[in-house]
Order: structure tokens, then sequence, then C-alpha cells
């Protein structure tokens, strides 16, 4: 059995050209527009873009920053995807899923969490999509009421003229849609497969009698092993990439909080824009710490259910089974880097806070 969320995952990073796709005479094959070749030209043009506008005006200067941004986040997803197995992680997932969902409460539990990650992923695409026709209708609106017409996103070589340069930018949005919208949907299935797991696992503790088979201990035990295996290729595969991720979007909030004050004080056409790419930047970094912090909190509930389900007045086999099931989850899965940044939810109000106080000292200094 292969769930839908992960089939659209897998469909989605081979339509990226993360993970090659396999035709009809088993012969694999990725898109080379979206390859690594193409995402390195990219980069290149967006250094070369933001070298121009660094001596440019301000609010030219963090537009180029934005592009050269989503430019190296998109060459490095490459990189990393390339480097890690994603294939098997998403494998690994889906049977993993699949040796938990053997009831219907199983089900009912994993249900919602899938809804959550298609909320999730719709807000993000629909994000995405609303880019380009806003930022033509304030092209547009400007154009009417006799405002001089301005280009945000030209790179001023070798791209000068407007229509190149929106071309330019509708390839690199176009890019940034499929990619961006594909390693969402990707993390978003298999950090939910987890939580969901370790939901169903946390349910099935605190009902569990209090002689059961070795059969069941057995199982219980390797979806414990799997889970906690998963994770780690988790943290392996995402851990540098998503610090990262994190460590942009908080310098493009301040950014983007910039640009959002003045045109509140200006009435800038370009404000709703403003707001979409705010919502754009956030989305990833959020669902990365709600399911970190999800993990967190299923861990250590599954771990209070180990200690309060009766343990010593079962036989000394089943005794035995639940020490084990205690020293395997004695600390909490955490999503992390290294164990140097967890990603929950206090690590997300604290990139919140350190970025509002950068945007606040630039409106002191700049407005």
């Amino acid at each position: 059995m292969q769930s839908k969320c992960i089939k659209f995952a897998r469909l989605g990073l081979q339509l990226a050209g993360i993970i090659p796709m396999k035709n009809s005479y088993n012969h694999f094959f990725s898109f080379k527009l979206l390859s690594f070749n193409g995402k390195l030209t990219m980069l290149v043009c967006g250094i070369i873009s933001f070298m121009f506008a660094i001596q440019s005006e301000l609010t030219k200067s963090f537009t180029a920053w934005a592009i050269f941004s989503v430019s190296v986040q998109l060459v490095l997803k490459q990189y990393t995807t390339h480097k890690n197995d994603f294939a098997k992680m998403l494998d690994d997932a889906d049977r993993l899923l699949e040796s938990v969902l053997t009831d219907q409460k199983a089900r009912e539990i994993f249900e919602p969490m899938d809804s959550i990650r298609i909320k999730f992923c719709k807000v993000f695409v629909y994000s995405l999509l609303c880019y380009m026709p806003l930022n033509f209708f304030s092209n547009v609106l400007d154009y009417f009421s006799g405002r001089p017409l301005r280009n945000p996103f030209q790179l001023w070589t070798p791209f000068s003229s407007i229509l190149l340069s929106f071309v330019f930018h509708s390839y690199i949005l176009s890019m940034a849609i499929i990619t961006e919208s594909s390693y969402l949907n990707s993390i978003a299935s298999v950090s939910l497969h987890v939580v969901s797991c370790l939901k169903i696992l946390s349910h099935r503790l605190s009902k569990q009698p209090q002689f059961i088979s070795k059969k069941v201990e057995r199982e219980t035990i390797k979806i414990h092993s799997d889970v906690i295996q998963l994770v780690a290729l988790m943290n392996k595969n995402y851990g540098a990439m998503i610090t990262l991720e994190i460590l942009s979007a908080s310098l493009q909030a301040c950014f983007t909080g910039y640009q959002i004050l003045v045109g509140l004080e200006n009435l800038d056409s370009n404000l709703l824009v403003f707001f979409v790419v705010f919502i754009f930047i956030w989305e990833l970094p959020f669902i990365i710490c709600y399911c970190g912090q999800e993990i967190e909190t299923e861990s250590e509930t599954i771990l209070r259910a180990l200690y309060q389900n009766l343990w010593h007045q079962r036989s000394p086999e089943n005794r035995k089974t639940v020490f084990f099931q205690m020293l395997m989850m004695s600390k909490p899965l955490k999503l992390h880097f290294r164990n140097f940044i967890v990603f929950n939810f206090a690590q997300l109000g604290g990139v919140l806070q350190s970025a509002y106080t950068a945007m606040a000292m630039m409106r002191l200094l700049f407005i």
C-alpha cells in the first residue's frame, strides 16, 4: 500500500527534477529544465543581480537579495536531495505507516494529520500562484494612475529590458513553485507520517491490556525502532537545509516587513504583493517547527504512557519489553541539526522575535 500523500510527494520531487522518473522501458530520466545546471545558471544571474542592486536604492537591494536567496536555496536543495536518497526515505515512511494502519481507529487518527498536510501545501502553492497576478495588477494600476512604471524584479545585467527581466523572473518563479512546493510536501508527508505513527502508538499503549502476546510486543518494538530510524534519517537529510531556510526566512522577513511598513506609509501599489511574500517566507519554517513540536510532544506522551500502564504488575517477559521501550524513548524524539538547533515552536518564536527586533531597528534608521 502506498499512501496518497507519499505518491503526491514523490510526483512533485520528480517534476522538480530532484528524483528521477522511470518510463515504461525502466529507463530513468529527469526534467532538464529544472536540472542542477538550470538552477546553477539561475544562481549566477542572481549573484549578478545582487551585486548591481547593492549599489542602488534600498528597496531594490532587498528585492535582489530575495532573488539571490531563492537561487541559493534551490541550488542547495538540488544538491542535498541528489546527495541523499530521498526516494528511499519516502519508501521507509510509507512502509512504516502501512505497518501501523491495521485498524479503523488508526485510520481515524491518521486522516486529520493528512488533512493538515494538504492545508499547508494549499496555502503555500496559492501564495506562490497569487504572486504574479498581483504583481501584474500593481503595474497596471501604476500605469493608469500616472505613476512611473517600476520593475522591482529587473535584473540589471544582462537582462536590462523589462520584457527579458519579466521572462527570467517567470522562469525563477516557476522553478520556485515546483521545487519549493515539492520539497515542502515531502517534508510535510514524512514528518506527519511520523507524527501519525507516534499518535497511534500512544493510543495503543494507553489502551494496552496487562498481558499481551509476544507477537504484539515484537510489532510494537519494531515500529518504535523504525520511527527512531526515520527521524534520524530526516535530521540527516533535512537538518542543514532547514537551518539555512530558517536563517534566510528571518532575514527576508526583516526586509519584507520593512517594505510593508514603507508601503503602508506611502500607499504603495505593491502592498498586497509584500503581504503574499511574507506569508510565503514563513510557510516552510512554520510547518517544520509544527512537525518538530508534534514529534517531541507525542514522544513524551508515549514515555508517560509506558510509565502509567502498570508495568510492575506484568509478567517478567512483558516487563522486559516495557523496559526496552522505555530505554528507546528515554529522550524525546526531536527534529534538529546536529543537536545545535531544535526545530519546534520555541525556536520559531525566537526567530520571529529576532526578526521583529531587526525590523524595528530598520524602521528607526531608514524611515
